[in-house]
């Protein structure tokens, strides 16, 4: 057998697949584990963690190349310290607000991700369900999402045309 050996050297890091100039990222329920919760489950607190300072370091790529940051923390939670020097972000939890915000800085797209892809990415308030009504050009980025935990009971689409890979 005989085995391979590939080395990929890249200069700075690697741009998206898409420009981000000018899009909101709407990013929802980031927040810090409560003990109650983690109580529960004992992988939880370090599975948030471990997502919150991925999705940190890449949204923070992100807006230095243009995008809007939003973080939408629903039922009083607090947003996960992973963030603790995020620059610079609005806290919107409302859907109308959040429209007003989008189109005051004339955005051109809005992508939502988070925690809980199949659940709160799509049904809180500033979520795709809702937001998908209010403005035409939105997307959902999986890939900045984290698929916990699928409610099976529940049928939750999301339009193929909305799925944007950042």
């Amino acid at each position: 057998m005989t085995s391979v050996y590939v080395e990929v050297i890249e200069k700075g890091p690697r741009k998206p697949r898409i420009s981000v100039k000018g899009i909101l990222i709407n990013v929802i329920d980031v927040w810090q584990t409560p003990e109650s919760e983690y109580l529960k489950y004992s992988t939880l607190q370090e599975e948030g963690n471990a997502f919150c300072k991925f999705l940190n370091v890449k949204l923070k790529q992100y807006q230095a190349q243009g995008a809007y940051i939003n973080f939408a923390i629903y039922d009083n939670k607090e947003l996960n310290y992973a963030f603790n020097s995020f620059p610079l972000y609005t806290r919107i939890v409302k859907a109308l607000e959040l429209h007003e915000y989008f189109m005051e800085k004339k955005l051109k797209k809005l992508v939502i991700c988070g925690q809980h892809l199949h659940e709160c990415v799509l049904t809180r308030e500033t979520g795709y369900n809702e937001m998908k009504m209010r403005i035409s050009n939105i997307a959902v980025a999986p890939t900045l999402s984290r698929a916990y935990p699928p409610d099976l009971n529940k049928e939750l689409k999301i339009e193929k045309k909305h799925y944007t890979y950042l």
